[in-house]
């Protein structure tokens, strides 16, 4: 499947996958993972298709400059956290170390992706370079998943998921830090 990449620094994930997979699994560099919405807590990682479970102890927080974190992602009639850049906005978020390149393409699967799906949510960017506020080791690669900047406009037509904003709330809540939950609520966060 071929598509056309279209936000900086955005990551070829066919080629990603096909790199990987020629060095058997390896991408020879520690891969994270960064959540901003329903990947902020432990049970937002279930039913991924992971094998490797996510714990608490595994999700570490950051903050990453060059993005707005809003309503953005869509899917049918419903919207749902998402991120968009804007060069003078942060977010906050949680980051996870991926255990091998399968667990990385099952939750980009549930992502909805670009590369991986024809009719998609999200775009891979790499945000290493933005990334601060946690030390990882030595050239590790942070991927976000993005949408694209037309979303910031198109969500107004859409409604809350039922139930998506309460859960994430809740989770924020019992897993994250005072400081954390204070920042999530300043930048886009929505407290249910």
């Amino acid at each position: 499947m071929t598509y056309k990449i279209i936000l900086n620094n955005e990551v070829n994930v066919v080629e990603f996958v096909k790199k990987a997979n020629r060095n058997n699994g390896n991408i020879g560099r520690p891969l994270y993972v960064l959540g901003y919405g329903s990947l902020l807590y432990t049970r937002g990682w279930i039913g991924r298709g992971m094998d490797s479970p996510v714990r608490k102890k595994d999700l570490k927080e950051c903050r990453v400059s060059g993005f707005e974190r809003g309503c953005y992602g869509l899917y049918m009639s419903s919207h749902f956290y998402g991120t968009v850049h804007k060069a003078v906005s942060h977010i906050n978020g949680v980051v996870c170390k991926m255990n091998s390149i399968d667990d990385w393409v099952s939750l980009m699967h549930t992502e909805a992706i670009a590369g991986f799906r024809k009719v998609y949510n999200y775009r891979v960017v790499n945000i290493t370079d933005n990334v601060s506020g946690i030390t990882l080791p030595k050239h590790s690669i942070v991927h976000m998943v993005v949408n694209e900047l037309r979303n910031a406009y198109m969500y107004k037509f859409h409604k809350a998921y039922p139930w998506y904003y309460q859960n994430v709330w809740d989770g924020v809540v019992r897993e994250r830090s005072n400081d954390f939950i204070n920042e999530f609520l300043l930048t886009g966060g929505i407290k249910k």
